[in-house]
């Protein structure tokens, strides 16, 4: 499949400025309520780093994380091109982008470009930032968590903060992660969950801390989900072969990252 062209520039500017406005309405326009707002709020006061999880179909909801957080939020982004839209319309709410994406299991020569942007997160967490990370993308399957942040976890011994959100107003796409639009003048419910450390040794352990992680995630996002009126979002099926493949790259990257 061929490569999609960038936007041209000015055609990047019109659409990241329409963005920008959509998301300042959205967040001027909606009633937030935060449930669970101490169990973010003491990883805060604590002055050290952590990370956040939620799924990649709610992943409009980054644009608001950043609110309430005194130092850096650090993302990452994948390389495609409509990704440039998103970080140019959130990057003037505070958030900022690494760029990269995550190792496919099918093709396994263009890993690097993702482990560049595992260590671009490494590095940020290493400065004191908070990582938000979205563990079913950018690719999927829907609502099943890769490795990848309970690796860092448990590589940086940092917890993980997971969040459910949802928002009364929504515009549903027919995405592979069903991508949830927020639209203005709604209510909208933000969950955090108590902070989870990862500290299993064992392959064993490891695996039962990222089923864990998946069931905690979706747990919270239908909850959410149900408090602003919406049915909750369908798991896919996860294929044993993608996971396995999928486990093989992200313990090689992130060995070479350890012994580097």
């Amino acid at each position: 499949m061929a490569k999609k062209k960038p936007y041209h520039p000015f055609l990047l500017f019109l659409l990241s400025r329409a963005t920008s406005f959509w998301f300042w309405l959205v967040r001027v326009t909606t009633r937030w309520t935060h449930h669970g707002r101490e169990n973010r709020d003491r990883l805060v006061q604590s002055g050290k780093p952590f990370i956040v999880g939620f799924w990649h179909g709610r992943l409009m909801m980054a644009a608001f994380l950043k609110q309430g957080y005194p130092g850096r939020f650090v993302m990452l982004s994948s390389t495609h091109r409509d990704a440039e839209i998103l970080i140019s319309a959130i990057k003037p709410l505070g958030v900022e982008f690494v760029r990269g994406s995550s190792a496919n299991p099918n093709k396994r020569h263009k890993a690097k470009f993702g482990t560049s942007g595992t260590r671009a997160l490494l590095r940020a967490l290493n400065e004191g930032a908070i990582i938000g990370m979205t563990p079913d993308g950018p690719r999927g399957p829907r609502q099943r968590l890769q490795p990848g942040i309970v690796q860092i976890a448990k590589i940086t011994g940092l917890p993980i903060l997971p969040i459910g959100a949802s928002t009364s107003r929504v515009k549903r796409f027919d995405s592979w992660d069903r991508f949830m639009m927020a639209m203005p003048f709604a209510k909208a419910h933000l969950i955090y969950g108590d902070p989870v450390f990862v500290t299993g040794e064992t392959e064993e352990e490891l695996q039962q801390a990222r089923l864990d992680m998946e069931n905690l995630l979706t747990d919270l996002q239908d909850k959410a989900d149900a408090l602003a009126g919406h049915p909750p979002t369908e798991t896919a099926p996860m294929q044993e072969r993608h996971r396995r493949r999928n486990q093989a790259i992200l313990d090689q990257d992130l060995m070479e990252e350890t012994s580097s």
